[in-house]
């Protein structure tokens, strides 16, 4: 039989292994664990980033939607800046850059065309300088049209009292009565008949 030491002794290896085989357990569970937590993390960390990328492409997207409303709102005021909204002109008027214009389709002499604008609250078409007269001829597709321009003296005058800028307005021929011929000022004898274009100030 075995004395007693050998079994003290034998029971002290097996508590001792099993301690081990604890600790060995332990080991093998805290190292899971901390990978586990790690796995975790990262799986965190990848998540964090995509909402971050997708988050800053939203934000770019929102940014570039905006600026492009913003361009877009600018052309369109741009364009119609100055206009006339058309309830604001007579029926049959157009309406551009904060003026009311009447071109006519029938045809009169220069008096019966200033006449006609009188009667309807207005003059023969009067221009500030080249860059008016050329839009508006453009814009309008005018042509051949009495204006409110005449010649007094030895200078012209335009409807409103305002003497001719030379500086600013080139005339063909010299005769009395002034009109538009597509992007130019011509005169002619008053008597012609021609349409004419009416004005309508703010």
């Amino acid at each position: 039989m075995e004395s007693e030491d050998e079994q003290e002794a034998a029971t002290t290896w097996i508590a001792q292994e099993s301690v081990g085989n604890i600790d060995s357990t332990n080991v093998k569970q805290d190292a899971k664990q901390e990978m586990a937590a790690s796995s975790w993390v990262r799986r965190i960390g990848r998540r964090c980033k995509d909402w971050f990328l997708q988050s800053k492409f939203c934000w770019l997207f929102l940014l570039g939607f905006v600026l492009a409303v913003i361009i877009i709102a600018v052309v369109v005021i741009s364009s119609y800046h100055g206009k006339f909204p058309s309830e604001e002109c007579p029926s049959e008027w157009i309406g551009y850059r904060k003026k009311c214009y009447f071109i006519s389709e029938e045809e009169k002499d220069w008096t019966s065309s200033q006449t006609f604008c009188a009667k309807n609250e207005s003059l023969l078409a009067i221009f500030e300088n080249q860059e008016e007269m050329h839009s508006l001829a453009k814009r309008l597709k005018i042509d051949d049209s009495w204006i409110g321009l005449r010649k007094k003296g030895e200078s012209f005058y335009w409807e409103n009292g305002v003497a001719l800028k030379v500086d600013l307005f080139q005339i063909r021929n010299h005769s009395e009565c002034a009109y538009l011929d597509a992007f130019t000022i011509s005169t002619s004898a008053c008597s012609l008949p021609r349409r004419w274009i009416c004005i309508q100030l703010p």
